[in-house]
C-alpha cells in the first residue's frame, strides 16, 4: 500500500462532507490536535512548523486529519472531494445498481459533486487569500497549466462551459434557481479566474491504465478480475506524485485528489 493511499484511506467512504487529510511523508497513525493559528505558506517555512501549524478550522472544511512523522522533509495537504464523471459512465453505473429512474438519479448525484465543489472552492480560495497558497496538484493532469497562459485559461473555460451544456442537453437540469457552475471541479474555476497554478500530477501510462480498467469495469457490468492489478496501477499513479513533489524539493504540497465520482458511493 502506497503512502498516499494510506493517508485517502479514512476518507474513502463517506464523502458527502467535504476533508483535508494532512501528513508528513511517512505516515504513522499519531493524531495531532493544535489550536488554530495564522500562517504564511512561504516555502522556507519547515516541514515540522507547516504541520504544526495549518489551521484546524477553514470554511468549506468538514473535518481534518493529522498524521505526523517525526524529521520528515515533506508535508502533504490532501484536499479530499468527489469530482466530476463523464454521465454517460453514470448511465452505466446507474444501469449496474439497479435504478430504474436513471435522470433523477443523475441530477442528485450532480447536485452533490456541485455542492461539494463549491465547499472545495471556498476551502481552497481561503488557503489563497489567507495562506498564501499558488499552486495545486490536480488529479488527472499529466502536464501544468499556469494562469499566464491565456490559451491554458480559455481552454479550461471552454471545457467547463462544455460540462454544464452537456448535462443540460442530457436532461440533467439543477434545482429551480441553481445551476452547474461547480460541477467542473473548483482548481479549474479557480484556474480560470487567474487565482492559482495548476500541476502535474499524474504519469499518463498509469493514469490511462486506471481509466481503462474502470472502463472494463462497466462494459462488464462489474463482473471483472484484477482487483490486485487495479491497486497497483493506483499505487503507481500515487508514487508517481509523492516523487515529484520530494524532487521538487518543497516542504509541503497541496493536492486536489478526489474519490471517483461514481465509484465510490
Amino acid at each position: 500500500m502506497s503512502l498516499l493511499e494510506k493517508l485517502r484511506k479514512p476518507f474513502i467512504v463517506g464523502t458527502m462532507s467535504l476533508g483535508i487529510l494532512l501528513g508528513s511523508f511517512g505516515c504513522s497513525k499519531e493524531q495531532i490536535k493544535e489550536p488554530p493559528s495564522t500562517m504564511s505558506l512561504e516555502q522556507s517555512i519547515t516541514t515540522s512548523e507547516f504541520f504544526k501549524e495549518f489551521p484546524n478550522e477553514i470554511p468549506g472544511m468538514a473535518s481534518i486529519e493529522r498524521y505526523n512523522v517525526e524529521d520528515a522533509k515533506h508535508c502533504l495537504v490532501h484536499i479530499r472531494s468527489v469530482h466530476y464523471s463523464d454521465p454517460e459512465n453514470g448511465e452505466k453505473w446507474a444501469h449496474l445498481q439497479g435504478v430504474s429512474e436513471v435522470i433523477p438519479w443523475l441530477t442528485k448525484h450532480y447536485s452533490w459533486i456541485n455542492e461539494c465543489q463549491k465547499n472545495t472552492y471556498t476551502l481552497i480560495d481561503y488557503l489563497i487569500s489567507n495562506l498564501d497558497l499558488q499552486e495545486i496538484y490536480v488529479e488527472g493532469y499529466t502536464f501544468d497549466l499556469n494562469v499566464e497562459n491565456d490559451l491554458d485559461i480559455r481552454t479550461v473555460k471552454r471545457y467547463k462551459e462544455y460540462i454544464e451544456k452537456d448535462l443540460l442537453k442530457r436532461g440533467i437540469k439543477p434545482e429551480k434557481g441553481r445551476d452547474w457552475s461547480y460541477v467542473v471541479g473548483a482548481p479549474y474555476i479557480l484556474f480560470t479566474e487567474s487565482k492559482i497554478n495548476l500541476l502535474q500530477s499524474e504519469n499518463p501510462e498509469p493514469y490511462n491504465a486506471n481509466l481503462n480498467f474502470e472502463h472494463r469495469l462497466l462494459e462488464q457490468k462489474g463482473q471483472i478480475d484484477g482487483e490486485e492489478d487495479y491497486k497497483e496501477i493506483k499505487n503507481k499513479r500515487e508514487d508517481f506524485l509523492l516523487d515529484l513533489i520530494s524532487k521538487r524539493g518543497v516542504s509541503y504540497a497541496v493536492v486536489w485528489y478526489g474519490g471517483g465520482a461514481f465509484l465510490v458511493r
